[in-house]
């Protein structure tokens, strides 16, 4: 017998997929063939069935065909094969992947509080062949009946989680998922538990004292309570009774640390009591016996205050800012808000506030000019204090400084000079926007950006009328403009020059005709750069451009002319104002011999 088992090194499937191991082989006489899984016989069913495929003389094959795998479905695959003339086996390990197997229980419950359980469970039996990557925590309130992640990223090292954030006295059930790479687990589901403390409320704490007494404050301090509940105490709520109301009020909202207290905002003259209650993790205890009922009176004093409560502030142009001192004085002592050393008052956007205890200086909207040194003085008859801050607030800059100059006007451009401001707002001027008024036009157009205080403004239009803006900007925003005072008219301060004068022919030959002029009577206020040569033929009335003089040379010969044609030609001077009127024409002209020179 000859046997070859394909994949004899093993491989791997998912669950649900499916798989095939072949066995080539021959014998004579016919071999009887076994399959087995882990040394017992391959069950046949539904998804797994036994074939063999071929004859004996060429080659038969005999298969396992698995469909929708389960894990079950793993294992070392073994074939047997046997006739008279002996026996022969091959095997095959299959290794089928799928999600975990639930953690394993029971699910149990440690730590229970009011507000939070801890789980605990085992790693699940099977992994399902890969790691297990996380956990994922599931609770659900009996009262809503839906399942919620607690949390989906618990570390597989770890077989214990702390779920926070429950209600006191409801009931819930919690569940645990493994999960790895192929998927997540079925649950492992734990029994009903109530979220409740295992501890009580603290005892009374004793009769607060009260040690000192102002106007506005009272010093408190007490003994702790004989019994702790069972619970570490995590600190004390203090309450302060008005007898003029008869109402008992909390003095803070969170629990102070120690057994003494500084009660604030009391009015004074009135006649308060003062209670306090212990807490530990159930929750406040019983409150105390009332202190006796003490009269809120400050003793004399001169004004004093936190120096530190005025800052140097900045703002920007159009918020409010607001600056505020919680003093002490007595007798009532006089206060004064200075700015710059002058007494300000309250107007349209700045309101001063002067209470028993407390000043400030809000300003609804602020402005560069008020950009100051703000000073406070508060004095009575025991004494004085005062402070002073800054404020800086930050705006778009003032204009640019003008005039605004124009000068070096050309038909196409001209260049305009100003001064910085003399206000950047609070911050470095960026650069600034120039515009231009065309009167044809009748709006204002962009001209252009500078960093510089001076700039030319191009493509202007020959002949039109402009006036010209210039505004600052810094990173606060653009300022007013600086505008030009009159309007000036795009042209040069020259003209185009006149004709030539005395154009002729001096010289024909094949080809090519010579000519000479002499300059213009005039140039207008420009040099003259350069001189255009045109030439028609008899046949048209078209001029067209020859090739340039050299330079201002006042003689050019025309080449590469028609000897049977007549030619007429004219000259034009240029300047920086442009080409000038052409001179008058030359007569109709051959190009023939005598041979140009």
């Amino acid at each position: 017998i000859l046997l070859k088992l394909w994949l004899k090194n093993g491989f791997v499937v998912l669950t649900g997929k499916s798989f095939v191991l072949s066995c080539p082989y021959v014998g004579q006489p016919k071999p009887t063939v076994e399959w087995t899984r882990n040394d017992k016989p391959v069950q046949v069913s539904d998804r797994v069935r036994l074939e063999r495929k071929g004859d004996l003389e060429k080659g038969a094959n005999t298969e396992v065909v698995a469909k929708n795998v389960t894990r079950d479905d793993g294992g070392v695959y073994k074939v047997s094969l046997s006739n008279s003339e002996g026996s022969v086996d091959a095997s095959c390990k299959v290794t089928v992947l799928d999600c975990p197997k639930p953690p394993e229980g029971p699910l149990e419950y440690s730590d229970v509080t009011a507000e939070s359980v801890t789980l605990n469970w085992e790693p699940p039996a099977d992994n399902g062949g890969a790691d297990v990557t996380n956990y994922v925590i599931e609770k659900r309130d009996k009262k809503r009946g839906t399942w919620t992640t607690v949390s989906g990223t618990v570390s597989p090292d770890k077989t214990s989680f702390k779920v926070p954030k429950l209600v006191e006295g409801a009931d819930y059930e919690f569940r645990v998922k493994a999960e790895n790479q192929y998927g997540i687990s079925e649950p492992l589901t734990g029994d009903r538990v109530t979220a409740r403390n295992p501890y009580d409320a603290p005892g009374k704490p004793g009769t607060p004292v009260v040690e000192d007494i102002a106007r506005d404050r009272a010093e408190l301090s007490w003994e702790p309570p004989k019994k702790d509940g069972g619970s570490k105490i995590l600190g004390y709520l203090v309450e302060k009774k008005d007898l003029s109301t008869g109402r008992w009020s909390r003095v803070s909202r969170d629990p102070v640390p120690d057994t003494t207290c500084t009660v604030p905002d009391l009015i004074e003259g009135n006649m308060y009591e003062f209670r306090v209650s212990a807490v530990n993790a159930a929750g406040p205890g019983e409150p105390s016996l009332a202190s006796s009922p003490i009269k809120a009176k400050d003793p004399f004093s001169k004004p004093k205050f936190d120096v530190s409560q005025l800052k140097d502030i900045t703002v920007k142009a159009g918020q409010s800012f607001k600056l505020g001192v919680v003093f002490e004085a007595s007798p009532e002592p006089s206060i004064a808000w200075q700015l710059n050393h002058r007494e300000i008052y309250s107007s349209t956007t700045t309101r001063i506030e002067k209470l028993p205890e407390f000043t400030s200086i809000n300003n609804s909207s602020a402005v560069r000019k008020d950009t100051a040194t703000y000073s406070l003085f508060i004095e009575n008859v025991h004494g004085s204090q005062e402070a002073s801050c800054k404020v800086t607030v930050l705006d778009k800059p003032d204009p640019p400084e003008g005039p605004l100059e124009v000068s070096d006007v050309t038909k196409e451009s001209a260049t305009l000079s100003w001064q910085p401001p003399l206000d950047n707002g609070g911050s470095p001027v960026t650069g600034y926007v120039v515009e231009k008024y065309d009167s044809e036009r009748g709006v204002w157009s962009r001209g252009g950006s500078t960093a510089s205080t001076k700039y030319t403004v191009p493509n202007l239009i020959e002949g039109n009328q402009y006036r010209f803006r210039v505004c600052a900007e810094n990173i606060y925003g653009t300022s007013e403009p600086l505008a030009t005072t009159s309007s000036i008219t795009a042209k040069n301060p020259f003209d185009v020059p006149d004709p030539p004068e005395n154009l002729k022919v001096t010289g024909t030959s094949r080809g090519c005709i010579s000519l000479a002029w002499n300059p213009p009577i005039s140039d207008n206020g420009s040099p003259i750069i350069n001189y255009i040569v045109e030439h028609k033929d008899s046949s048209t009335s078209r001029w067209f451009k020859v090739s340039k003089p050299k330079d201002t040379q006042l003689t050019h010969t025309v080449r590469n002319l028609i000897e049977s044609d007549e030619y007429e030609f004219r000259v034009s001077a240029e300047n920086k104002a442009g080409p000038g009127k052409p001179s008058r024409t030359t007569p109709p002209t051959k190009a023939r011999e005598p041979v140009c020179k």
